[in-house]
């Protein structure tokens, strides 16, 4: 028995320029009874969202290209927005087009490398308006987002935030397909995938119709040395159709040896840029990397010794080593640092350094707060507005905001934990102070080491890998300076214990049979409805 289309999924699939199924019945007027079973709205976007995606958009090198001019390459140095752009800014729109055999100007999919701070995202913006067509860009996060919005805010484009629930109609899809530009985080992203794939029915139909629905010139992909986990993979390979694909990255590398992925799934490096080239230009400021090795007392080297290489116990003693926590107090009380931020990748003792750094020097420092994963957008904004408008200010991140944060002036980044040997992670902390600035004299990257732990391991490593000079400094000078502070030790210790206690209780709830699980979920359903 035929299905019949409800008058707003016939009009989705003919907006969609899709053909009509035999089984489904276009019936506009009142059906009669033996035709009651509808086809929804959303049963038809999903059946949209399957013809599409068996469309082959790359050839099989994942180079493409789409004639965009007849008349040759054109001015493509004559920037849209007031401001002008650098000269390493045109060569990499030059070396990413060409012109084939029929005169006609062309534009390739590939990478671009350049460090950060110098204009990959203002370069991929212009060059993505060579094309004249609809623009997909996938971000890491929220704040990435908005600076990619602000490009093309600049340059009179209007762009769109996929997030939220929304319910869709016509007139919704209607607005969303003259939108310009669409922009979507890799989390966002995946959600969207997994859903198609697991056919599960949500409520994100606005990011469901312009993540398949749509047709898109180009996809510029951001922070492309991310694309290489397998759930972004997936999502970017089978979700969004695109013929060109552009990512951008300052590095390339990574420590899982997936790097080439990258250019299996985007295209070749087409243009690549050194931190130093940069520097010479003046498109980034001038940045001293100082790996400071700091005396730790026998009972923290002990401890780490007895823990798992790598391990979160072995990082939290390594981070909590007092002598780290005093040149922590001194570097924030050096007049020099005026804008400073303290990273920590290990959350729950963030708190702890919050204690150090609200105590160093108050008098002079304005606190900022925390930015990590779990921080509100409200609260973001809050801490991005406080770090730009004070002159003397101190802030604590997270490794969320490794590559999303962006205070033009800032001069010093501190590392506190270097539990991991990520030459990626460097390259993105040192970009936060790489930015040229008017009011920057200088810039410098400090990272805090523990002798006798792991850390000296793995910044070691990084030194042996960046192809940036860094310092390497003993400091012995503070090996008599509370080196058994035992406040702090008891602080480590309760900690470890917390990190125990939680690994102990993810391990056992791992163990327990499905079926008691799904018993147990049962019980409690049924107490919650008496």
């Amino acid at each position: 028995m035929p299905r019949l289309l409800s008058r707003s999924a016939f009009e989705l699939l003919q907006f969609c320029n899709v053909d009509i199924p035999e089984e489904w019945v276009a019936h506009m007027e009142k059906p009669p009874i033996m035709l009651c079973e509808r086809v929804s709205f959303n049963e038809a976007l999903f059946y949209i969202a399957n013809e599409k995606e068996k469309i082959q958009w790359f050839t099989k090198n994942h180079i493409e290209t789409k004639t965009v001019r007849n008349n040759g390459i054109p001015e493509v140095l004559q920037a849209k927005s007031k401001s002008p752009m650098f000269d390493h800014q045109c060569d990499a729109i030059e070396k990413s087009v060409f012109v084939n055999d029929d005169g006609d100007f062309c534009m390739k999919s590939g990478v671009w490398v350049m460090p950060c701070g110098a204009g990959k995202t203002r370069a991929a913006v212009e060059y993505s308006l060579l094309l004249g067509g609809r623009i997909f860009v996938s971000v890491p996060n929220i704040e990435t987002g908005m600076q990619w919005q602000r490009e093309f805010n600049n340059v009179g484009i209007y762009s769109i935030y996929l997030h939220g629930k929304t319910e869709l109609e016509m007139s919704r899809i209607r607005i969303l397909k003259s939108i310009s530009v669409v922009i979507m985080t890799y989390s966002a992203l995946s959600a969207v995938f997994r859903s198609i794939h697991l056919d599960i029915h949500n409520d994100s139909w606005e990011s469901f119709f312009c993540v398949h629905a749509l047709e898109y010139a180009i996809h510029l992909v951001d922070e492309g040395h991310m694309l290489p986990a397998n759930t972004y993979e997936n999502s970017i390979k089978k979700c969004i159709r695109s013929y060109l694909r552009l990512a951008v990255t300052a590095d390339t590398h990574r420590n899982d040896g997936k790097s080439k992925v990258l250019e299996e799934v985007v295209g070749d490096v087409l243009f690549s840029m050194t931190a130093k080239d940069a520097r010479e230009c003046g498109a980034a400021a001038n940045v001293q990397h100082i790996m400071m090795c700091l005396p730790a007392h026998d009972s923290i080297k002990n401890a780490c010794k007895k823990e798992k290489n790598g391990s979160d116990e072995q990082r939290v003693i390594s981070i909590l080593n007092p002598v780290k926590m005093y040149a922590l107090t001194k570097l924030l009380q050096d007049a020099e640092n005026k804008k400073i931020v303290v990273y920590c990748d290990k959350i729950s003792i963030l708190h702890l350094i919050e204690q150090v750094v609200t105590n160093a020097d108050p008098s002079r420092l304005v606190y900022a707060g925390i930015f990590e994963g779990k921080t509100s957008k409200t609260e973001r904004s809050k801490f991005l507005d406080t770090m730009r408008s004070h002159d003397q200010v101190v802030g604590i991140l997270s490794n969320a905001g490794s590559s999303s944060f962006d205070v033009r002036d800032l001069d010093t980044v501190i590392e506190i934990d270097v539990g991991d040997s990520s030459l990626q992670k460097f390259i993105q902390r040192t970009g936060r102070v790489q930015r040229p600035h008017e009011n920057k004299a200088y810039a410098r990257v400090f990272s805090l080491i523990s002798e006798g732990t792991h850390e000296v391991k793995f910044a070691q490593k990084r030194i042996n890998t960046s192809v940036e000079e860094i310092e390497w400094i003993e400091r012995d000078d503070l090996r008599n300076t509370c080196t058994h502070n035992d406040e702090f030790i008891e602080k480590i210790r309760n900690v470890v214990s917390t990190y125990r206690e939680m690994k102990h209780m993810k391990k056992n709830t791992a163990k327990r049979p499905v079926h008691k699980v799904s018993k147990a979920i049962n019980k409690l359903k049924k107490n919650k409805n008496t």
